[in-house]
């Protein structure tokens, strides 16, 4: 089991408003485990079996046929997520200029 973060894209600004109840509802009904959302910010934390990609389709699926609108989701399992805080806080000299990487592609 792997803790996992999914990352919506444009949740809650330009027109698609989702209450995170029905939020967590929706990634519990798929079977996952522990759902937690963050605020209203369409960041969900959950315990899964299957692997970023194949996480990544269910959510996508299941949000545009929910919500209605063309759903994106970035999955990452959690570890991926605080190594990347942990290396940008050992390197950063100032905050100017920081940059996060970030991809487009799910890891596994």
């Amino acid at each position: 089991m792997t803790r996992y973060v999914a990352l919506l894209r444009g949740i809650n600004v330009g027109g698609v408003r989702i209450k995170m109840a029905d939020l967590a509802a929706l990634f519990t009904d798929l079977g996952l485990r522990n759902v937690r959302t963050v605020l209203a910010s369409g960041n969900v934390l959950f315990d899964a079996d299957a692997n970023a990609t194949e996480l990544k389709a269910r959510l996508e699926h299941a949000l545009s046929d929910a919500f209605g609108y063309d759903a994106y989701v970035f999955v990452h399992p959690q570890s991926y997520l605080s190594a990347v805080a942990d290396a940008t806080r050992s390197t950063r000299t100032s905050t100017a200029g920081t940059r996060m990487p970030c991809s487009s592609q799910t890891t596994r």
